[in-house]
């Protein structure tokens, strides 16, 4: 490996890439990889080992963070003295901190990038950003999403104390995003959405490929099965809310139009609301899916009604990449630059819901078009290529 020297800071190990930020750092260090040393700060992975120690084979250190739940527990109660929100301080543990400190003025990287605002601490190596013999390395901060509006959105769904804590997270991430923004070079999103609501100075957008493609799907052979699918990570918040929106106000008048459909709902982790929709006729969970790809193929109609989250939808992405006609809400699209009507159905209204999957069920040729609109949308916007060349434009500019 060649070229510069790169300290890429992450939450979670890229492997598996099963989240949207382990997606993202799975795909750029995967490429990064061949024209820069990467030298990855991570935890330590929780999937599978050999293939974890495969992927740290591309990086030319790999430094883990351990921070364990006792710890997490007693720094989140720092935030009652420091201000910092609680999840900054669950990551932010001061032992770890020095170690990654020292490991960097060893290094002497030229670029520090930095995934998420939970890790920010770990890129700033001294507050004149100065290591050593003059080196001094471009900060940058990759939020992915504007999580102070995400808190406020999930805060709007909750009561009681929970109302309140959500409330008060939400403030102090909006302060200190800011604050952020006035230490590290470029501030990153992955959507124009995001970015354009955050107003925060040196921001930069850089949407996500996706891991299914044309590619990726080149070697499946698979019929379709009269099948309405809703995937996603079930233990986020606003996956799990779209999921039992649809299952409790739509579903019903669908299955009784067509009992000869199901509703599926495949991702890892549901809890017990979403678990407990399995009784319900025509609803199938599919908690440990080994190929998400097979079941996106098998499908019919993807619906994605989320009324909460930030950033890019990922599983959007995905099913517009694999050509499964999708139906969602304005909110789950705001992020996807470009998109328009005749690529995926945006409705908001129940009837309307109702009235858009009942029409694509009985019409064959309009989810063709649809698929083959949403293929092409994909290939033309969202590769993983063109989101390593704006990163490496964004690294060069802050140079």
């Amino acid at each position: 490996m060649t070229g510069k020297k790169i300290v890429f800071i992450t939450g979670r190990h890229p492997w598996p890439p099963n989240k949207g930020d382990q997606l993202i750092a799975y795909n750029q260090i995967k490429r990064l990889s061949r024209d820069y040393d990467i030298y990855l700060v991570t935890s330590p992975s929780l999937g599978n080992k050999k293939k974890a120690r495969e992927f740290e084979k591309l990086c030319r250190e790999v430094i883990h963070v351990n921070v364990t739940r006792a710890s997490m527990f007693f720094d989140a109660l720092k935030t009652l003295v420091n201000g910092r929100p609680f999840q900054v301080n669950m990551f932010t543990n001061k032992k770890e901190i020095q170690r990654v400190g020292q490991a960097i003025k060893r290094i002497m990287p030229d670029i520090i990038h930095v995934q998420t605002i939970r890790m920010a601490e770990y890129g700033i190596v001294k507050s004149d950003r100065s290591l050593s013999d003059g080196n001094n390395p471009r900060l940058i901060m990759d939020m992915i999403d504007l999580l102070s509006l995400n808190m406020k959105r999930r805060a709007s769904k909750e009561k009681g104390i929970k109302k309140w804590i959500m409330n008060l997270e939400g403030r102090l991430v909006e302060e200190y995003e800011k604050k952020l923004s006035r230490y590290y070079d470029r501030i990153v999103f992955v959507s124009d959405h995001d970015a354009s609501r955050s107003n925060l100075e040196n921001t930069r957008v850089n949407p996500n490929g996706t891991y299914v493609d044309s590619e990726r799907i080149d070697g499946y052979d698979i019929d379709k099965k009269k099948q309405i699918l809703f995937h996603g990570n079930m233990n986020y918040f606003p996956n799990a809310e779209a999921a039992l929106y649809f299952a409790d106000k739509i579903w019903p008048q669908i299955y009784e139009r067509h009992p000869e459909y199901t509703y599926v709902i495949a991702g890892r982790n549901p809890g017990r609301k979403v678990r407990s929709l399995e009784s319900r006729d025509g609803i199938i969970v599919k908690a440990n899916v080994e190929d998400m790809v097979e079941i996106i193929l098998e499908s019919e109609i993807g619906v994605y009604l989320l009324n909460s989250g930030t950033g890019l939808q990922n599983k959007i992405l995905e099913a517009l990449g694999a050509g499964l006609p999708v139906v969602a809400s304005s909110m789950a699209l705001d992020g996807i630059r470009g998109i328009e009507d005749n690529i995926a159905i945006a409705v908001d209204d129940a009837e309307d819901i109702i009235e858009a999957i009942d029409r694509l069920i009985k019409d064959a040729e309009s989810r063709e078009r649809i698929s083959m609109n949403g293929k092409s949308f994909m290939m033309d916007r969202f590769t993983w290529e063109d989101n390593i060349l704006m990163l490496k434009k964004i690294w060069n500019e802050a140079n």
